[in-house]
C-alpha cells in the first residue's frame, strides 16, 4: 500500500525554535525512560535554588522581575549503579538506560512532564510527526531535518533504519549487536524502510498499535550508522544534549553539553545544565544497594 506523504497528513516541518532561556532541570535527563514522580520534590529543590536568593523577601515560587534564568549549575544525584557498557540495545540493566540517555534520543518519548506513561502522552524527539496508515500495519515517522550526530555527521533515515533492522536482526541488517535482550519487541516488524532522507516507515505483519510506546521505551534509542556498533561498550555518539567527554568503567561516566542540540528552547524538560559527572561508585560489598553520588557540573 502507498504511503501517505507528509502533506497528506498535515504534516509541515516546524520552525527553527528561537533560543530562550529558562531554568536547568537535569535529573530528567537522566531518568528520562522512568516516571518522574519520586524526583518531584527534588526538582521543586531545585527551581527554589535557582530562583531564590537569600535573603529575598519575594514568594520563592514568584521570582523578582529583574531576575533573568541562567545556564549552568550543580547537582548531585543518586544513579542506580555503574553500567555494563553505554549501549542501550545490548543491555538488560535501566542502569545503563539511565547514564547513557544524556548522549542519545528517541524517534519518541515520553513526556517527562507526566505522571503516567501512555500513548497519550508520548512527544515528538527525533521524529517530529508520526502517522498511523493502512489500519496500524504501517507506521510513518517524518524527521526533524538539521540535526547532527555528536561528530559532526548529518542525521538521517538511515540511521533509523540502521538501528531498528539491527534490533530485529533482519537477515539484511547492516549491524549486530552483541546482545539483543529486546529482539521480540519487534518480532512484527516486517521491514523498516528509509523511502526518503527523513521519511522512516515500519511495515507490520499485524495491526500493533503498541509499537509507539515501545519506541518511546528508554530502551529505543537511534544509533549512527556510520559507527560501529562494538564501540558502544565505551564510546557513545548520539544526537542527544550531552556528548561523553570522559567515560571511566566502573567509576562514572563524564558529559559536556551539546551546543548544537536541535532544541534549542530550555524548558523543564530541556535542560541547560552544561555537563554531567557521577562520583566515583563505591565497591558493591561496601554498601547496601549499587547506589552512588552524581554531580552535573557548569
Amino acid at each position: 500500500m502507498p504511503i501517505a506523504g507528509p502533506a497528506a497528513v498535515g504534516y509541515t516541518p516546524e520552525p527553527q525554535i528561537a533560543a530562550a532561556e529558562s531554568f536547568a532541570f537535569v535529573e530528567v535527563v537522566m531518568i528520562r525512560p522512568r516516571s518522574p514522580g519520586p524526583f518531584l520534590p527534588l526538582a521543586a529543590a531545585l527551581v527554589l535554588a535557582l530562583v531564590v536568593t537569600p535573603g529575598s523577601a519575594q514568594s520563592p515560587t514568584t521570582p523578582q522581575a529583574s531576575q533573568t534564568p541562567k545556564y549552568g549549575g550543580m547537582l548531585v544525584v543518586s544513579p542506580l549503579g555503574a553500567p555494563p557498557s553505554l549501549s542501550p540495545h545490548e543491555e538488560g540493566t535501566i542502569a545503563t538506560v539511565q547514564q547513557a540517555s544524556p548522549c542519545f534520543n528517541n524517534l519518541v518519548y515520553f513526556d517527562t512532564g507526566k505522571k503516567l506513561e501512555s500513548a497519550d502522552t508520548i512527544v515528538p524527539e527525533l521524529a517530529q510527526k508520526w502517522s498511523w496508515q493502512d489500519n496500524y500495519r504501517n507506521l510513518v515517522f517524518f524527521l526533524r531535518k538539521g540535526v547532527r550526530w555528536h561528530d559532526g555527521k548529518p542525521f538521517t533515515a538511515q540511521d533509523v533504519k540502521y538501528t531498528f533492522d539491527m534490533v530485529r536482526a533482519a537477515p539484511d541488517a547492516k549491524g549486530k549487536l552483541r546482545v539483543n535482550p529486546r529482539k521480540l519487541w519487534y518480532e512484527n516488524v516486517e521491514a523498516v524502510e528509509a523511502p526518503e532522507s527523513h521519511t522512516v516507515v515500519f511495515r507490520l505483519k499485524r495491526p500493533q498499535p503498541s509499537l509507539l510506546l515501545m519506541l518511546a521505551s528508554g530502551y529505543s534509542p537511534v544509533y549512527p550508522a556510520h559507527v560501529p556498533v562494538a564501540e558502544f561498550k565505551t564510546r557513545c555518539v548520539g544526537t542527544g544534549p550531552f556528548k561523553l567527554k570522559e567515560y571511566k568503567p566502573g567509576e562514572y561516566v563524564e558529559y559536556a553539553r551539546n551546543p548544537d542540540y536541535f532544541v534549542k528552547r530550555v524548558s523543564s524538560t530541556r535542560p541547560a545544565a552544561a555537563g554531567t559527572r557521577p562520583t566515583p561508585t563505591p565497591p558493591r560489598r561496601a554498601r547496601p544497594s549499587s547506589r552512588c553520588s552524581c554531580r552535573s557540573r557548569a
